[in-house]
């Protein structure tokens, strides 16, 4: 029977996992598939389209990207106080960290950029008004941050499982 730490531990890793899924999954969709779906749209439909994807989606993206955050760092300050510092959490440390820089580029440049841009297309395709100048700066500023956050996925997911598949390598 397990005892309140290991239950603790494996909730916690399990939401860790679940939400980290969902904000890559969304990372990867938003770089990968996206693009390709507004290339396909005529350009009269794009802007309508790209507020229904971006709304809901960064919704979800970006709490995703909270709920992964405060799991991992919960998690790696529980294990910590039990298991102490090991070889084998330095994988997980180094993870940790390029997954707290991807966070706050979701947090600090992508969301901040791209509710502007939301809030532009919305009032164009209420009114007409027309779409402000920094719009494409805007847009620029989200993209970038999404591109890196996308290139950061590939060695914080390595980091983040090594511990799990080369703990006997590593200590």
């Amino acid at each position: 029977m397990a005892d309140a730490t290991t239950t603790g531990l494996a909730a916690l890793r399990w939401l860790h996992i679940l939400f980290g899924i969902t904000w890559i999954g969304l990372l990867y969709f938003f770089n990968f598939v996206q693009p390709r779906i507004l290339k396909a749209i005529p350009d009269d439909q794009k802007k309508r389209v790209t507020v229904s994807i971006l709304k809901p989606g960064l919704w979800f993206f970006r709490y995703a990207a909270l709920g992964t955050w405060l799991a991992g760092v919960i998690y790696l300050g529980w294990w910590w106080n039990t298991a102490g510092w090991s070889v084998g959490i330095a994988s997980i440390v180094a993870g940790g960290l390029l997954g707290t820089f991807m966070f706050l580029n979701v947090w600090g440049v992508i969301w901040r950029n791209q509710k502007k841009n939301i809030a532009a297309l919305e009032a164009n395709l209420a009114s007409g008004a027309p779409m402000p100048p920094e719009a494409a700066l805007w847009v620029k500023r989200a993209t970038f941050a999404s591109r890196t956050n996308t290139i950061l996925s590939f060695p914080m997911l390595f980091f983040m499982i090594a511990q799990s598949h080369l703990g006997g390598v590593w200590g």
